[in-house]
């Protein structure tokens, strides 16, 4: 919600959206925990001659093979792989980058590989398939750097991917990971205390949408990576116009973030309702009870959604939500009543846009 920012984070390729720390804007939502801050790193990024870093680079490239079978079918199937690594959640807390540290072995291993055949490449006709799986390896790279905490160095390596990818001419083939890459660098800033810079980078993952949606697209794949990426932003702009001091903007942005993660199904219903129960408290502190209230009945109802044997197993979190939940209802209740006892207007109906989530059920259950 508007006053709440990331405890940490998580990685963009699998991100769950998760406010955290409570709204301090006023006494209107109920407290949590404080906000964590991540570690940046140093070193330097990769490109056709690689940095030596611990963990980055084999001393040999394993042997390609066909050059035409490894650019067009070797290099797409290990970047899946990579993906996959990347999505993976860490079990053990003594080894916390343990499957980014996998994905980022067979990165070191396939750009070894691609500056080896370079040459070949360039003589059979293939250096834009070359230059395309490069692009690729770079992006998955910064990520990896970016989600390992080595920050400096995985700004460096987006930054060359992104270039390198705009270079092939293929734009729109690569337009998941410019997106995604832009992305990372808008957290990167608003990490940094730079939310301004960070304002910039979303800005333009914002047009990169938008040209992708006006430019139509009959890969559904493709659509639905693109529609989770630009939720990402999304989620990531509530938190930049937070600290940037424009509330509502960033109430709006939790909002639209919530909905979004509905419809994709990407959410976590526990992590979901928390979030709604803070962005009823800004609602709330502004006089907005209706808005308010829709919160707290679309929290309600995705609390509903908790299968029976995932509510016992997580018994604590389900109750100290509810508890929650209760706790919102009862303070819209009694501001409400406190209002009237002093006269006090609400907003006029149409003064903002109401707030609706996408829930059958939920609108006869919100008061007037």
């Amino acid at each position: 919600p508007p006053a709440a920012s990331p405890e940490a984070p998580p990685p963009l390729s699998h991100t769950v959206y998760s406010w955290g720390g409570g709204a301090k804007a006023s006494n209107h939502t109920p407290p949590t925990s404080a906000e964590k801050g991540g570690g940046f790193g140093g070193g330097k990024a990769l490109g056709d001659k690689p940095a030596v870093k611990k963990g980055f680079l084999a001393d040999k490239a394993a042997p390609v093979g066909d050059v035409g079978v490894f650019l067009h079918k070797r290099v797409v199937e290990v970047i899946e792989q990579v993906e996959e690594l990347h999505r993976r959640e860490e079990e053990d807390e003594s080894a916390p980058f343990k499957q980014k540290y996998a994905a980022r072995d067979l990165l070191k291993g396939l750009t070894l590989q691609l500056n080896d055949c370079k040459e070949e490449a360039g003589k059979l006709g293939l250096a834009a398939a070359w230059e395309e799986g490069m692009a690729g390896v770079e992006h998955q790279m910064g990520v990896n750097l970016v989600e390992t905490e080595e920050i400096s160095a995985g700004e460096k390596q987006l930054n060359l991917a992104i270039k390198r990818m705009k270079d092939t001419g293929e734009s729109t083939k690569f337009a998941c990971q410019i997106l995604d890459s832009t992305n990372h660098l808008g957290l990167i800033w608003s990490q940094r205390g730079e939310h301004q810079k960070a304002e910039g980078f979303l800005i333009s993952a914002t047009e990169q949408y938008d040209t992708f949606v006006k430019a139509g697209c009959d890969d559904k794949e493709l659509a639905s990576r693109m529609e989770g990426l630009r939720t990402t932003t999304l989620f990531l702009m509530a938190q930049v116009y937070q600290h940037l001091g424009h509330p509502d903007m960033s109430a709006k942005y939790c909002q639209i973030t919530l909905n979004r993660s509905l419809k994709g199904g990407l959410f976590d219903a526990l992590d979901w309702t928390k979030n709604a129960v803070q962005l009823s408290g800004f609602y709330l502190s502004q006089g907005r009870y209706g808005d308010s209230a829709a919160c707290l009945a679309s929290a309600e109802q995705v609390m509903c959604l908790i299968p029976a044997d995932d509510a016992e197993e997580n018994r604590a979190r389900v109750g100290e939500t509810s508890a929650n939940l209760a706790w919102g209802w009862g303070k819209l209740h009694t501001t409400r009543l406190d209002s009237a006892a002093h006269g006090e207007e609400a907003p006029k109906k149409g003064a903002h846009e109401a707030v609706e989530f996408d829930l059958e059920g939920v609108r006869g259950r919100v008061p007037e």
